[in-house]
């Protein structure tokens, strides 16, 4: 794989293209302007590399994901959030959309904390997205993620957030169950008992997928509204796909004639998946 590198990276953004994998696999990100000297000088580098991703991470099973440069657009994302780069909010709200054809794991899980990072800006194009009548279902839940991230890092634009999902939500009709199930989810994780009644109005419909966080209920308790079930516990799996019960019983069967029985865990033998 043959890297077009423009002619004119600084020796900053040079240094950030050569850190490779063990950087970006580390937990703790690292203090990309302290340790590379990036300033606000190299932002418009750094978002020609993000924009370039399918030039360093091509959909090719020949491609050499252990080269260095692969790994380069993470660390540009990074950098530019820890820069509070806005000039990349195009560019990041288009890489989020986009990651429905690309399918990069690193996006979903990265570029949300990185549009927390930039800050509240990214609330309006976030907004337009799930407003929309046809959205994806990853998008989605990137989208709904960054806006969870943003409400949870600038408290006072929570409400913001809350209506952005709810937006997204209020569309429960004509939703996939699973996109209504990841909207309930972020609001969930921003504590949104405010929006109490439009989401019993969605499982009131039936318009939820139970997989994710369970029924109406869970989502009292989960946000404090209730302290317990009021009704017996669901078997969501069971509800949600047909032949689940023989699935279980089959793998059950082939656990107990298995030699690795004893390190089975217990829960799976009762039936609690």
């Amino acid at each position: 794989m043959t890297y077009t590198f423009p002619k004119d990276f600084s020796d900053p953004v040079l240094a950030l293209c050569a850190l490779g994998e063990d950087p970006a696999r580390q937990l703790e990100w690292m203090d990309y302007p302290a340790e590379l000297g990036l300033t606000e000088e190299h932002i418009p580098e750094l978002i020609r590399i993000v924009e370039d991703i399918e030039v360093f991470m091509p959909y090719d099973e020949d491609v050499d994901d252990d080269a260095p440069e692969f790994f380069s657009p993470i660390h540009a994302w990074r950098a530019l959030g820890q820069l509070k780069a806005e000039e990349a909010v195009p560019t990041l709200i288009e890489l989020l959309i986009s990651n429905d054809d690309l399918d990069i794991d690193w996006v979903m899980d990265e570029i949300p904390t990185v549009m927390a990072l930039i800050g509240s800006v990214f609330i309006p194009a976030l907004d337009e997205y799930l407003s929309r009548e046809d959205v994806s279902e990853m998008v989605v839940s990137g989208v709904s993620d960054a806006l969870a991230e943003i409400g949870k890092t600038y408290p006072e634009r929570r409400m913001d957030c809350i209506k952005a999902l709810e937006a997204g939500l209020k569309k429960y009709r004509t939703n996939l169950r699973y996109v209504n199930a990841t909207l309930i989810y972020f609001l969930t994780e921003l504590h949104s008992t405010e929006s109490d009644a439009l989401i019993k109005q969605a499982y009131d419909a039936d318009k939820v997928d139970l997989t994710l966080l369970g029924d109406y209920e869970d989502y009292q308790i989960d946000v404090g509204l209730i302290e317990k079930r009021r009704t017996p516990q669901r078997d969501y799996m069971a509800e949600e796909f047909e032949g689940v019960d023989k699935l279980r019983e089959a793998i059950k069967a082939t656990i107990k004639t298995n030699e690795l029985f004893n390190l089975v865990d217990p829960d799976i033998l009762k039936g609690n998946f």
